[in-house]
């Protein structure tokens, strides 16, 4: 027997040690408003109840939640409060799984809590008492919006009013200035033959300028051994050199254009974008009966390329990440490659200057097929250097495989990088860095010739 009374005290302590939470007690229940699931979220969810902090027990359940309650209470009196529609959303929880007991203070946040008993009916609508007061207080600024709404439409009334008190006032004065117009219309007549005979001098002026110009022309033309001036004005559009340079191919010109649907401004276009020495290779390599259809083939391919010079900056990939490459397209079908350093003036990088491509040219693309970084050791294995311009959104692309050291067999990593071009007008800039370029390079073969030379003396 004795053994058996240990036991049943066992069993009832493991059940007291299981059951170890706040749950109210039987005919009563937690007065509970919600939870929220991170103590983060406690002030706001308190403060949107409307009732005082000091009013709350908020528990921690074992899965970290936390349950908002107003304290406990007689089931049959809540049932009474809810019948009456005095409990609002409110719910009758019956505590299982609270663990630990908090109270808020005056700005909503977590501190140790004590119990919270309502038991009258007079408890309960005090704690709730604020709602109510919320609920008027929203109310009466719903009514204050629509008397200031009422206050601003008598406003807009008093304002329609004032306006046509305005427009009657107008049209009076109106009605005062039309004699006294009829006497004006006689000026107005006498000022506007003054401005018609102003604009006839400004047009004869215009008309003076213009032939002064052109007699300009004539005379700079004459002076750079053009005929006149519309020659000079086309060798210049062409892209020649000079007059000689224009009057030896200007025949071939004349039959290039006559022999063609293109326009006279499309031949221009095309010459600024390939040069034109290439249209009149492209002429002489040509049967003169195939030629329309060719040249309008050389307009359509053409017409979109880029111009003589482009100036791209990286816009994804690690490939020339701190600088400017300035990419520029001879009229020889060449292509030539300056980078710049970022807050350089000079562009003295072996490693990324080309200054000799071949450019080949498609529908969508211009390719660069001997492209080469000349980047790093020359240990390095890479192959499959690229690089190209896509002619539908102007980016040039570079890439290249380069083998991971000590892979057996042979492996490759990708490294590529996307830039974004521009056109650039500023060629004599792009000269500069070239030219420059050529020079340092010129003065470092010199200095490693000079070293060279001292190394080997005995």
């Amino acid at each position: 027997m004795y053994l058996r009374f240990l036991l049943s005290i066992f069993i009832s302590l493991c059940i007291l040690k299981l059951e170890a939470d706040e749950r109210a007690p039987r005919g009563k229940c937690y007065v509970a408003l919600g939870f929220v699931d991170s103590k983060s979220k406690v002030a706001d969810f308190a403060k949107q109840t409307y009732i005082k902090n000091d009013y709350f027990e908020v528990f921690e359940r074992n899965d970290k939640k936390l349950y908002f309650t107003l304290g406990k209470i007689d089931e049959s009196l809540f049932k009474k409060l809810k019948n009456e529609g005095k409990t609002y959303d409110f719910n009758c929880a019956s505590g299982k799984g609270y663990e630990k007991r908090y109270g808020l203070d005056t700005n909503f946040s977590l501190v140790n809590g004590s119990k919270k008993f309502l038991d009258t009916e007079a408890q309960f609508l005090t704690v709730v008492a604020s709602i109510e007061l919320e609920k008027k207080r929203l109310a009466d600024a719903e009514i204050e919006r629509q008397v200031e709404a009422r206050l601003a439409e008598m406003e807009r009334q008093r304002k329609l009013e004032e306006e046509a008190e305005k427009e009657r006032q107008r049209l009076a004065e109106l009605e005062r200035k039309r004699k006294a117009e009829e006497e004006a219309e006689k000026e107005r007549q006498r000022l506007a033959e003054l401005e018609r005979k102003r604009k006839a001098e400004e047009e004869a002026e215009k008309k003076r300028i213009l032939i002064a110009k052109q007699k300009a022309d004539e005379e700079q033309a004459l002076k750079l051994g053009f005929s006149n001036a519309a020659d000079m004005k086309l060798s210049n559009s062409l892209g020649f050199k000079g007059s000689n340079e224009f009057y030896k191919e200007s025949d071939l010109i004349m039959a290039i254009f006559d022999n063609s649907d293109l326009t006279l401004n499309n031949w221009i276009q095309i010459a600024n974008k390939i040069g034109i020495e290439s249209i009149i290779k492209s002429y002489k390599d040509s049967d003169i009966s195939e030629w329309k259809v060719k040249s309008d083939q050389i307009y359509k391919t053409s017409i979109n390329a880029p111009k003589l010079l482009l100036k791209c900056v990286l816009q994804s990939g690690r490939l020339l990440d701190r600088g400017t490459y300035y990419v520029s397209h001879d009229q020889n079908n060449r292509a030539q490659f300056i980078f710049v350093r970022a807050g350089n003036k000079h562009a003295r990088e072996e490693r990324y200057n080309n200054l000799s491509e071949y450019i080949s040219i498609s529908e969508k693309y211009y390719r660069y097929n001997n492209f080469k970084l000349n980047d790093g050791p020359s240990f390095v294995v890479r192959r499959n250097q690229k690089a190209y311009i896509d002619r539908t959104n102007g980016n040039l692309y570079i890439s290249q495989e380069t083998k991971i050291p000590g892979s057996n067999p042979e492996q490759y990593m990708y490294d590529g990088s996307t830039l974004r071009c521009q056109p650039d007008e500023d060629h004599q800039k792009f000269i500069n860095l070239r030219d420059d370029f050529l020079q340092w390079k010129k003065d470092k073969e010199i200095r490693e010739k000079q070293k060279l030379k001292e190394s080997t003396k005995f």
